[in-house]
């Protein structure tokens, strides 16, 4: 009973002794486990560490490179805006003035072609009428001169009575100055009287002769009067209304012309001015360029701050400095001043995208200063 109760209790401890060496061993096994974890885990975090060390130096230099290029496109997109805003500027300025010189060319001075032509026109028919009454006028006169040559011819057949009178009264004179002389003594007052009948008859045949000479020298001038009224008289109007018909007929092309210039030109003003406006628009529209100026500095800066954290956590700076250079990241939606990078901020840090206004279309510029 006694070798039973020592065999037992032997094989007990044997058991125990052999369970505790079990136990050590799968401790000892355990512990090598866990610390191969726990050096594989800092292994990797050292890996990870450098990978991000690494990533770090190597994008502190392109951020400095995307920054430059970024600040290059702007200052290229703004210099090729404000040349393009310039020349459009000068255009509009020309297309303005040649409006303003197209008004000025059929203004309403008083030496416009419209004018011109009117006057012309009315000259002209005043010089047709002018001329047609010297005509009927050079008519009337030529019948007052043939009928003064036809009073002439009779004043030279009643002066020839004159003259015959004159005669006849010379001749009775003679005689009774024969018969006075007959008479003697007696006869002498009649011879007197004779002698100065004798001389009224001279001076009649004088008077005579001069008025004939006179009524010659009045029909003479009369007769080239008459043959220079007949000439004038005579002209052929035909030649002169002619002349006046085709007067008109380029008087009037000239002002269907100048109205077609006219209508042309104030077409030519119309379009200038359309240009005009084009062009201002053109230049509003060139002023997208501040859009892309403020979305592109609103990129350089959160690169700006990317870099200096990236460079406070390789130079190992305490986490209170690291924090504070972070902060700016942690508020950046304040820096968005547009819809669109607020919407996208807003779906990159939550997920959700939210659904466009039904009221109006989104506005690119809602909060952008356009200069």
């Amino acid at each position: 009973m006694m070798s039973y109760l020592s065999v037992s209790l032997g094989a007990f401890f044997a058991g125990t002794c052999i369970a505790w060496m079990w136990c050590q061993r799968q401790t000892a096994s355990a512990k090598r486990a866990l610390q191969a974890t726990h050096d594989a885990m800092l292994k990797e975090q050292a890996e990870r560490t450098a990978a991000w060390e690494q990533l770090g130096q190597s994008t502190i230099p392109l951020v400095a490179v995307l920054n430059a290029q970024m600040k290059s496109v702007i200052s290229q997109t703004e210099q090729a805006a404000t040349d393009l805003g310039q020349r459009f500027s000068m255009i509009a300025s020309r297309a303005t003035v040649q409006a303003k010189e197209s008004t000025h060319l059929f203004g309403d001075g008083e030496m416009s072609l419209d004018t011109v032509l009117k006057t012309t026109d009315t000259m002209l028919e005043g010089f047709v009428g002018d001329v047609m009454k010297s005509s009927e006028m050079a008519l009337q006169i030529a019948t007052i001169m043939d009928e003064v040559e036809r009073s002439t011819k009779a004043i030279t057949g009643m002066i020839g009575e004159i003259e015959f009178i004159a005669d006849q009264t010379r001749l009775l004179a003679l005689n009774a100055a024969i018969e006075a002389a007959r008479a003697g003594e007696h006869g002498r007052g009649f011879a007197v009287v004779a002698d100065e009948v004798t001389k009224l008859a001279n001076r009649s045949g004088q008077a005579a002769s001069s008025i004939n000479s006179l009524v010659m020298d009045v029909q003479k001038n009369t007769t080239l009067a008459m043959g220079t009224v007949e000439s004038l008289a005579s002209v052929d109007l035909s030649k002169t209304l002619s002349i006046k018909h085709r007067l008109d007929t380029m008087t009037r092309d000239l002002a269907e012309r100048n109205n077609t210039l006219k209508s042309a030109v104030m077409n030519s003003k119309s379009h200038a001015d359309e240009l005009a406006r084009d062009v201002g628009q053109i230049i509003m529209a060139l002023q997208f360029q501040d859009i892309t100026r403020q979305k592109l500095e609103h990129v350089i800066e959160p690169l700006t701050e990317v870099r200096a954290v990236m460079d406070a956590l390789i130079q190992g700076f305490p986490q209170e400095q690291v924090a504070a250079k972070m902060d700016f990241l942690t508020k950046l939606d304040r820096s968005y001043t547009m819809e669109d990078e607020r919407a996208v901020f807003h779906q990159a840090a939550t997920g959700y995208v939210p659904a466009p206004s039904q009221e109006s279309a989104p506005s690119e510029d809602a909060n952008v200063t356009l200069f």
